[in-house]
């Protein structure tokens, strides 16, 4: 395995003012979060996705009749706010644009009656591997909330769970504030911004349990599901032959 530190990259890169961005290296970069919008800062409420600062939120809700039944996920999203990774020596800006637009434009704060009402998937046949996301890996900060008589969601849809009289069920990962975080991208330098960011080109994956985990569930995935449709997880495999480097 090659090792290649981004922190190499950047400072080859006179950040001082440059007029055009450069770097387009693909990097892998980890470090602490740190938050400077939150996913959720115009809530307020007593669980953990209205309460802490949180860079990312991956979450998806699940339905079904009765106990007996298994669940079913009617939708799925992926919210991100303003984040960066302090790595100790630089702070990197997580660009996750292409990530959120390979989740859809589904957000939750704004989910409808309507979404509720959508084609399920029977979650055991999701994929071979059960992953919710092919780019996004958080074990950390899961939670798990009722949605029968809440209002973490809005009006409409406590109205829409209350006539069907169905359980649904709010299911989140999450990336808070301090949390460890590992992204393997392109790395971009702009004008003294050093941020990493995900293209088709250069897929971006992200995960809370450090480099050779995130590595580890790549390989898996890849053994467990073969050929990867979406291309994302043979690009991040990129570990493997371009850079696996904690700064």
């Amino acid at each position: 395995m090659r090792i290649r530190r981004a922190q190499t990259a950047i400072s080859t890169v006179d950040t001082g003012g440059a007029p055009d961005p450069v770097g387009g290296r693909e990097e892998t970069v980890a470090g602490e979060l740190r938050v400077e919008k939150s996913v959720n800062e115009n809530r307020r409420g007593e669980t953990v996705i209205e309460s802490a600062p949180i860079g990312l939120l991956l979450w998806r809700i699940r339905s079904r009749s009765d106990p007996s039944d298994g669940w079913t996920t009617v939708e799925t999203g992926l919210e991100a706010g303003e984040f960066s990774i302090d790595t100790g020596n630089e702070t990197i800006r997580v660009d996750a644009d292409w990530l959120v637009d390979q989740h859809g434009d589904t957000s939750l704060w704004s989910l409808s009656a309507a979404d509720l009402k959508g084609y399920g998937v029977r979650e055991s046949l999701l994929a071979k591997t059960g992953s919710l996301s092919e780019a996004v890996y958080l074990q950390n900060d899961r939670d798990t909330v009722s949605l029968t008589n809440t209002d973490i969601l809005s009006a409409e849809v406590g109205d829409e769970i209350e006539r069907t009289g169905q359980q649904y069920q709010l299911e989140t990962w999450s990336l808070p504030d301090g949390a460890s975080c590992t992204v393997h991208g392109e790395l971009i330098v702009d004008r003294g911004d050093i941020r990493i960011r995900g293209s088709d080109d250069v897929p971006m994956t992200i995960g809370d349990d450090g480099p050779e985990s995130l590595e580890r569930t790549l390989r898996g995935e890849l053994f467990t599901s073969g050929v990867y449709a979406a291309g994302s997880l043979l690009a991040s495999l990129g570990f493997l032959y371009v850079s696996v480097a904690v700064l």
